[in-house]
């Protein structure tokens, strides 16, 4: 009698684990789908940014840390001419079909400023919760001084007010995160005038320091480097450095070298400028607001002297916030 009624309870009991077990099966076959899915999505977008890379920059895997300052003082490029000055009219019918100058040179010629002339300009980043690394580059005003022909001050400074868009930025979520944080820097007709883009991938364990390449827009061909030093300068090397090359860094052709502290950054020529007191070619500031509110945009204002390349100023700020908003880079 007993084993009348264990068998069936023993069937049951058999039964409902297996039962069981085809649902735990059901689950886990769904939930290995989803996850193809999306390793399927991460992969496409990876080859997107593979695609982008060339020889030289895999090279750059074992790459040191190059030429000594005094090395690349005596191969640095000479510096801009400014050119003359354009009146307020001019400068306003050019704002809104800026292009990539011809190379070498500066980046976007009208964007250099005149003799006597000061570029006041401002990088704002857009609202973006999930950084992908859009920002505003605006041309706020220009501050022309009264020179002789010789470049001596002979009277008063004017001040053309214009707080006018000159270029955006596009980037992407997924490049940003794990890939070569590729940007898109378009005029206001929303063409595509050149691409800044990290050389070593996001996932990349061998990144020791943080380079950005300025290219064209279809093009590989490197028309700048932007370094970030792997140790700083001043007291425990708190300052930061960023160096600005022509084409690669291992050519030595150093166009800027920027110091940044917490709030404030100054551009010189070279390292042998800076620690000689000489006058910042720009200046730029940062907004405190970001530091006080995780949510706020950062928002820089440069002033860049006449004869300097401002776009590529604006770029390099782009690129000094980046680096600043992964904790304890290098």
């Amino acid at each position: 009698m007993a084993s009348n009624i264990v068998a069936p309870l023993l069937l049951l009991l058999l039964a409902s684990a297996g039962a069981v077990r085809v649902h735990d099966v059901k689950e886990e076959h769904q939930l290995d789908q989803k996850l193809q899915t999306l390793k399927e999505k991460f992969k496409k977008s990876l080859m997107q940014e593979l695609d982008e890379l060339d020889d030289e920059e895999i090279e750059e895997l074992a790459e040191l840390e190059g030429l000594t300052d005094s090395q690349e003082d005596s191969l640095a490029p000479e510096p801009l001419s400014a050119p003359a000055p354009m009146t307020a009219s001019e400068l306003h019918q050019k704002l809104d079909t800026l292009q990539l100058g011809p190379q070498p040179g500066p980046l976007i010629p009208e964007l250099v400023p005149g003799r006597g002339q000061t570029f006041e300009v401002a990088n704002h980043e857009r609202v973006d919760f999930i950084e992908s690394n859009e920002y505003v580059w605006k041309l706020v005003n220009v501050v022309t001084e009264q020179t002789t022909s010789s470049g001596i001050a002979n009277g008063p400074e004017t001040t053309d007010a214009y707080d006018k868009t000159i270029a955006t930025t596009a980037g992407g979520f997924f490049s940003n995160i794990y890939g070569y944080k590729t940007v898109h820097i378009r005029n206001n007709k929303g063409e595509d005038m050149f691409r800044l883009r990290r050389t070593k991938m996001m996932l990349n364990p061998f990144k020791l320091h943080w380079s950005f390449h300025v290219t064209p827009p279809n093009s590989k061909d490197v028309l700048f480097t932007i370094y970030k030093d792997i140790f700083g300068t001043g007291f425990l090397g708190w300052k930061a450095e960023f160096r600005v090359y022509q084409g690669r860094k291992r050519d030595g052709k150093q166009i800027y070298h920027c110091v940044k502290a917490a709030w404030w950054t100054k551009c010189y020529h070279s390292k042998a400028d800076y620690k000689a007191g000489q006058p910042a070619v720009a200046e730029f500031s940062k907004s405190v607001k970001r530091d006080v509110s995780l949510v706020a945009p950062d928002r820089f204002s440069l002033k860049v002297k006449e004869g300097e390349d401002t776009a590529l100023l604006l770029t390099t700020t782009t690129v000094m916030d980046m680096a600043g908003e992964i904790p304890n880079i290098r």
